[in-house]
């Protein structure tokens, strides 16, 4: 059986909503008062709501064995590509894909990218004794120092997607 429930929020409403949810913040640091709000949009919502059978959820989700073929697949096309020494035009792009799996054609690459992802929580790791030792916790300073670290893996990933986009 299906059921389908719709929610809708008027203008009115939504006035209600900011003022109840109005709060003044202080902060310590700075010594200011700021009013943080909850604002809602000025249009109405909507939102449906169906419940799916058990057979139909599982039909839309990969099952385990085809997680394993997923696997396997991978594992096949980096052989290749370290069979090829890295070399890309060697491999059938109709065939095989290996966006995201460069990382993998060499060894040594494979060794270089596993020592960055070490430094990286080597870092954050220390950063955050050091944090425990002075009685601190700032969870925005530790995403600072991953968000360093891996600044060549985020321009990577930028310049691949780009890649990726202008070829489509």
């Amino acid at each position: 059986m299906c059921r389908t429930t719709t929610k809708c929020c008027t203008k009115a409403a939504t006035k209600m909503a900011v003022k109840a949810h109005s709060t003044k913040v202080h902060n310590a640091a700075n010594k200011k008062v700021s009013n943080k709000s909850v604002r809602f949009s000025d249009s109405d919502n909507k939102v449906q709501f169906r419940h799916a059978p058990k057979e139909e959820l599982q039909m839309a989700w990969y099952q385990p064995q085809e997680y394993k073929v997923f696997h396997y697949d991978r594992l096949s096309t980096i052989r290749t590509l370290r069979h090829a020494k890295g070399d890309l035009s060697v491999l059938d792009p109709n065939s095989q894909c290996v966006r995201g799996l460069e990382m993998n054609a060499t060894p040594e690459i494979f060794k270089y990218r596993a020592s960055g992802i070490k430094t990286t929580i080597r870092s954050v790791l220390q950063h955050q004794h050091v944090q425990r030792q002075i009685g601190l916790k700032d969870p925005t300073s530790l995403g600072m120092v991953s968000m360093v670290k891996s600044t060549a893996a985020r321009h990577l990933a930028a310049a691949l997607a780009l890649i990726d986009e202008q070829s489509l």
